[in-house]
């Protein structure tokens, strides 16, 4: 999975600490899947072997799109979204983007542009450059 750039921020596999996520181990003789939120864990699944708990996460991992989206652009100002997409387009890089509406916190609408798997690493002098809204 790393070979194809997933990344596992919201996946506790090799006792990796997460806030949110999912996680897989072994309590008690037996592989436990769990979902994990504000320090709270719910388990999902247990196996009894670590092949099939193995399994059932790959499994779960890779039907997951956003354990292999990456983010490349994080902007409130939309020139800076166009020149962004003009780039990603230029070098026939697939994207997607949304938008995070404007509060009374944050008086400007942000939008953020995310590339899949190892298209990351074509891209990634244009992360530091577009992730810039903090």
């Amino acid at each position: 999975m790393r070979t194809n750039c997933y990344h596992f921020n919201n996946y506790n596999l090799d006792n990796n600490s997460i806030y949110e996520g999912f996680g897989l181990e072994y309590r008690a003789g037996t592989w436990v899947w769990y979902y994990t939120e504000r320090g709270n864990q719910d388990v999902l699944a247990n196996f009894n072997t670590e092949q099939e708990a193995v399994a059932y996460a790959f499994k779960m991992i890779s039907n997951d799109r956003s354990a292999k989206t990456h983010i490349v652009g994080f902007v409130k100002d939309t020139n800076l979204l166009k020149e962004l997409i003009a780039i990603l387009e230029q070098r026939e890089i697939s994207y997607s983007q949304s938008v995070i509406p404007y509060t009374i916190e944050a008086p400007r609408d942000r939008y953020m542009v995310f590339v899949l798997g190892c298209d990351i690493n074509k891209v990634a002098d244009l992360k530091e450059r577009y992730c810039i809204y903090k």
